[in-house]
């Protein structure tokens, strides 16, 4: 009996739910199995949203490729389900920091050459490193150079994400202000943000990207955030925006302290490799 069950669920397949559905129609069956990786992903694998964000986009045109990647993200999951976050608070509340790290690359995805726009939010401290939230998020159009996606990234994850949310990281950190430290690994975006001439530089960005990229300069220039410059090794927002081997990449897990063991001391990557 258990057999007939067993073929009777494999013969009542619903047209556009498997793996070799028409153009045109949604392949529920993969998307079935990428929504249930990013049930994972948000909570405690920021390392599956960027693949997991690839395949979504094919769920109404998938093909033998997608299959295949989407068999390489199971295998790597399934190689690494005994890995666990862990994160630390170890110092007084008023000696924590909110730090930010925003990064983007330029034209990664062969489909339509736009950029991906990554962000990773920690509570910083000499003895804490404590991930609360990531973003990894396509931009809506082409961007004509790193800087200009780097900014774009920096708008979209200071005025949708960071900011709307300051007065309850302040209540929770029991201060009256709290200042985002924000670090940026590309030194031309960080040389227009402070120069203040991010509209001569960046000016057509409000209409390509629809965005108010000024409304950055201005929050920099009246003390709402604090740039900082920070080592392309300890850009915890990396993996949302490089393509990597699925093998146990130390870079792509030390930032979220993802480990399959125990771990003893905080990494502190911003101060780490900050530049001087």
């Amino acid at each position: 009996s258990e057999m007939c069950i067993r073929d009777r669920r494999k013969k009542a397949l619903v047209p556009g739910s498997g793996f070799d559905s028409p153009c045109g129609e949604l392949n529920r069956n993969a998307a079935s199995v990428c929504m249930a990786c990013l049930y994972c992903a948000r909570l405690a694998r920021p390392d599956l949203l960027r693949p997991i964000q690839r395949l979504a986009e094919n769920f109404h045109k998938w093909d033998n490729l997608c299959t295949a990647k989407l068999h390489r993200l199971i295998c790597h999951v399934n190689s690494t389900v005994d890995m666990k976050q862990y994160s630390f608070i170890g110092d007084p509340w008023h000696q924590i920091q909110l730090a930010l790290f925003v990064d983007a690359d330029w034209g990664s995805d062969n489909a339509d050459k736009k950029s991906t726009s990554g962000g990773c939010m920690v509570f910083l401290g000499p003895n804490t490193y404590y991930p609360i939230g990531w973003i990894c998020k396509k931009q809506g159009c082409q961007s004509l150079s790193t800087p200009e996606a780097e900014v774009v990234a920096l708008t979209v994850i200071l005025v949708k994400y960071v900011l709307p949310m300051l007065w309850f990281i302040e209540a929770m950190l029991r201060v009256d202000k709290c200042i985002p430290q924000v670090y940026e690994d590309n030194q031309a975006t960080h040389a227009i943000v402070v120069s203040g001439k991010i509209d001569k530089a960046l000016g057509y960005v409000g209409r390509t990207h629809e965005l108010g990229i000024s409304f950055v300069a201005e929050q920099y220039k009246t003390g709402g955030f604090v740039l900082r410059d920070c080592h392309t090794k300890a850009m915890a927002a990396d993996v949302f925006t490089k393509y990597r081997s699925w093998r146990v990449d130390a870079c792509a897990h030390a930032p979220f302290n993802l480990s399959a063991g125990e771990i003893r001391k905080a990494p502190c990557l911003g101060i780490q490799y900050q530049r001087s």
